[in-house]
């Protein structure tokens, strides 16, 4: 069991680890490019904190911002390294400046893009606070910032607000432009973009619109499930051995899952309850006076727990094909297996018998099961299982005290429901 309870914690961190990665690429100052994955953890906000792993290496490191002028993830995020003039007042209450005009400072920063096209728009976070850059190509606009100053002037806070008729001298097409459009527009990434994106469809110029980097939504699902086992049992090891007995099983159960969309993985963690009524009887003529007759009748509840991964192929918004596999630990309801033995002697026809009945304790069992499915509308699931053997006897490496394992294994059809 101590197994089972470190392999299910390596399994989780291991799985989730790789499934948190993220695809991208950064170029050097000598303009090669490098692929690979982006750590999780990584402060986008923040080019000194990104961790990268190159394509075909197993361990992260640091990139050192003074080598790379790019990087970028996927078409999610690009940022590049930009020489600008930067506004360095003050920002809060008590450090205020006393002048309107912004104090510019010549810095090297990395830029997250926003929109690139004919007009660019930009942003970086500088001392806590968002500064948005622009620039027009057409316009012969240079890359500079958008003026956002909070000053004091007589004891009161004002405000200098000269980006929005920057916005309006930069942004006008075709003299169309009604600066009454640009007096209430606020100092956020969602009321400056739509400015670029409509000026840009304007000048019919194409362009690329990038978003702030978010981590990887994951989508916790649990649901009911009912499946249809042929259930294969035996005791090998009779004398003389008795065939595989198959019969039908039902199991019912619930499973809770994590799934990392991005990735096509997910984790599940799964119970269920199924019955095994099984008996059999073996006779064995010793020799002309022997005979044995062995029995045994087993009416007890399984009750397993399964952990695995799971890859999904998507074929729309909402449906999906899935393969998985799992490690299960079985925990069944008794505690004990009862081996009926009977020795019949029959001596010139006096009958004599000898009882050597045995009992067996039993334990908790490891398998695999293997899964395929289908999901539909996100709501329904059928999915094909096979599990592997579970030997339930826990003495089993004491031959002599224990000549007999158990066969159990069975494959079957799962019908899910999910209830989120």
């Amino acid at each position: 069991m101590r197994n089972f309870i470190c392999f299910v914690a390596i399994f989780f961190v291991a799985l989730t680890s790789t499934a948190q990665d993220k695809k991208g690429y950064y170029i050097t100052n000598n303009n090669q490019r490098i692929d690979g994955y982006f750590e999780e953890d990584s402060n986008f906000n923040n080019a000194s904190y990104i961790q990268f792993k190159p394509q075909g290496q197993d361990k992260f490191t640091k990139l050192n911002q003074d080598d790379i002028i790019e990087l970028g993830v996927d078409n999610e995020l690009k940022m590049v390294k930009k020489t600008v003039n930067i506004d360095i007042s003050g920002t809060s209450d008590s450090n205020l400046s006393q002048y309107k005009d912004p104090s510019l400072q010549e810095k090297e920063l990395f830029l997250t893009v926003l929109l690139e096209g004919d007009a660019s728009l930009y942003y970086t976070s500088y001392n806590s606070n968002t500064r948005f850059f622009y620039e027009v190509t057409s316009k012969k606009i240079p890359l500079q910032q958008l003026i956002n100053k909070r000053y004091v002037y007589n004891g009161k806070i004002l405000q200098n607000n000269a980006y929005r008729e920057q916005l309006f001298d930069a942004l006008k097409c075709n003299n169309t432009a009604d600066i009454k459009n640009f007096l209430n527009i606020e100092y956020n990434e969602k009321d400056i973009k739509p400015l670029f994106m409509s000026y840009n469809t304007c000048v019919n110029a194409d362009y690329a619109s990038y978003s702030e980097i978010k981590k990887s939504k994951t989508i916790y699902k649990y649901g009911v499930l009912a499946g249809l086992y042929n259930t294969t049992f035996n005791v090998e090891g009779l004398k003389p051995e008795v065939d595989d007995t198959n019969s039908l099983a039902f199991g019912i159960g619930g499973e809770f899952s994590a799934e990392f969309p991005k990735q096509n993985f997910g984790l599940y963690v799964r119970g269920e309850v199924e019955k095994l009524s099984q008996d059999a009887e073996t006779n064995l003529q010793i020799d002309a006076y022997r005979s044995n007759k062995t029995s045994y009748s087993i009416d007890m509840y399984l009750y397993d727990v399964s952990v695995g991964g799971r890859y999904f192929f998507k074929i729309n918004k909402s449906s999906k094909l899935y393969a998985d596999l799992a490690l299960v630990v079985t925990f069944p309801s008794e505690k004990n297996f009862e081996l009926l033995s009977t020795t019949t002697y029959d001596y010139e026809g006096d009958i004599y018998t000898n009882n050597n009945d045995k009992t067996f304790s039993i334990s908790t069992g490891l398998s695999l099961n293997f899964g395929a499915g289908y999901i539909f509308n996100d709501k329904f699931a059928a999915e094909l299982r096979y599990e592997t053997n579970r030997d339930l006897f826990n003495d089993t490496q004491n031959y002599v005290a224990n000549p007999y394992s158990f066969k159990l294994q069975r494959f079957g059809l799962v019908l899910k429901y999910y209830i989120n």
